[in-house]
Formats: structure tokens, sequence, C-alpha cells
């Protein structure tokens, strides 16, 4: 599913309709609204594959470039979000797939930009104060994010603030801290750190297996394991397959650029 989700990280019909008035025989068009590239979620999967299938990427995977896009708009469609497809989005989705696959290989920075720009696609129907686990339970085209296991809209606080409103979030580099419920800095390199106490953004908060509390560890150097579809762990954005050990294996690791190959897992599903 991870290798699937690197393709997609992932578009209601404008409709138009003729009203007759009762009292003349002329018709009148009514405004159809606002028109997409996209207009529906098939659309959106063709689109995304289309992009992803360059010259340059489909020659990298040794494949072919009449059965790539069929087989990524496939695999797309197959993972896509259930929730409401957002047209009006869409669009910047399917640009940043465009030009992260330009040159046929993938950067940390153009990878981030997909999942900036595709995770919000599809959107839930959770409304002001709904539960959720992740953004995209939210509905939102009313603004809502998943603060605090709640749909709201965020109010950002700033450092020694109160953060103890469903609402309320810290200012970049802060936390709410659990037990007074005011943002205070975030841990760095060497700070204890817990699933309510997270690290600062550069930092992995490392746990042991079974425990609770770990320590802020530098994220993960370009050449060092990691574990596959884990991106957000490496320094680099960007954790990448390569030749394992053993025949017929591969082995992840962080790196700057994923070029690809022919018997690289993400070639493997344009095929």
């Amino acid at each position: 599913m991870r290798t699937q989700l690197r393709f997609w990280m992932t578009a209601a019909i404008a409709v138009s309709a003729m009203a007759t008035n009762g009292c003349s025989s002329t018709e009148k068009t009514q405004d159809p609204g606002p028109t997409y590239k996209y207009p529906d979620a098939p659309a959106f999967c063709a689109g995304v594959a289309k992009a992803i299938c360059t010259d340059k990427f489909v020659a990298a995977c040794a494949g072919s470039k009449d059965n790539c896009p069929v087989k990524l708009q496939a695999d797309t469609c197959k993972v896509i979000n259930t929730g409401t497809y957002r047209p009006a989005v869409a669009e910047d989705c399917v640009k940043a797939y465009e030009t992260a696959y330009d040159d046929g290989q993938l950067s940390g920075t153009e990878q981030a930009a997909i999942t900036a720009a595709c995770t919000i696609v599809f959107g839930g129907n959770g409304g002001t104060g709904a539960q959720c686990t992740k953004l995209t339970d939210c509905d939102l085209d009313a603004k809502l994010q998943c603060v605090k296991g709640k749909c709201e809209v965020p109010d950002e606080v700033a450092a020694g603030e109160d953060c103890s409103a469903d609402d309320k979030t810290c200012e970049k580099g802060y936390y709410c801290t659990a037990a007074d419920k005011i943002c205070a800095k975030a841990p760095v390199a060497g700070g204890a750190c817990s699933a309510s106490k997270p690290c600062a953004e550069e930092f992995l908060c490392v746990i042991a297996s079974g425990g609770t509390e770990g320590l802020c560890q530098s994220k993960i150097a370009d050449g060092e394991a990691c574990t596959a579809g884990a991106d957000s762990d490496c320094a680099s954005k960007l954790c990448v397959p390569g030749p394992g050990k053993d025949a017929g294996t591969l082995d992840y690791t962080c790196g700057s650029v994923h070029i690809y190959s022919p018997f690289d897992p993400y070639c493997q599903l344009s095929k």
C-alpha cells in the first residue's frame, strides 16, 4: 500500500440546466458554475497517471509508453480516498506530479510538494467537533482540520499562551503541554519525548519497543536504512529502494533523489 501511495498522494461535476419561465416560452440558461479540468475522480486518476508516465520515467523503468498510464490509472483508483472529491484543488495535485516527473526522477522536495497538494484532493464529511484521526476525516471545504482529535478551524497561538480549547494549535516549534495546556518549546536532540510531547519538526522521537517515552534524535541521514514509505523519517524527506544483499530483495535507505530502475517496485506498478 505504501508503494502505491507514492504515486497517489491523490478530483461535483458541474451541472448545467435549462430553466423555463412559467409565464414565457423563453428558455434561460442557468449559470452552470465553475468548470474543472478534472471534473471527477476517474479523470483525476487519468491525469495523475499521465503526469507520471513521462518519456524519461518510462525509459528508466524499461516500460511501455502506452501501458504505463493504463496501469497507473487503475492503480491510482484502487488506493484513492473514498471521501468527497474536491475538483477545485485536483489540478494543483496533477501539476505537482508533472513538475516532479518531468526529469523521470523524484527528489524529497518534489515528494513533499506532491504530498502537500494531493493530500487534500479528497476530504471527509466531519463537521465542527466531529471525531477525527487525520486531516481528511474533516470537511476541508469548511476549512476544518483534525486538531486534537476533533475537526476544528485551527486557531494558532504563540509560545506561552493557553492552548486548552479544542481549536487552539501552537506555532511552529511548540506543542501544547498535557498538564498545563500552554504552548511550550518542542524538545530537540537529546530531549525527552512521547506521543503527547513531540519533538521539533526536524527530529524524530525514538521510543524503545514497548515503551511510551523516548529521546529526540536527528532524522536519518542519506545512505542510512529507513522503513519503506516512511519518507518523513529521513532528513532528505525521501526513503528510496535499492538492490538488497540477497538476490530479488530490496533495501531502503534515505536519499536525496529517487532514481528509477526496471526492478524498482514503483516501476513494477507501471507495467
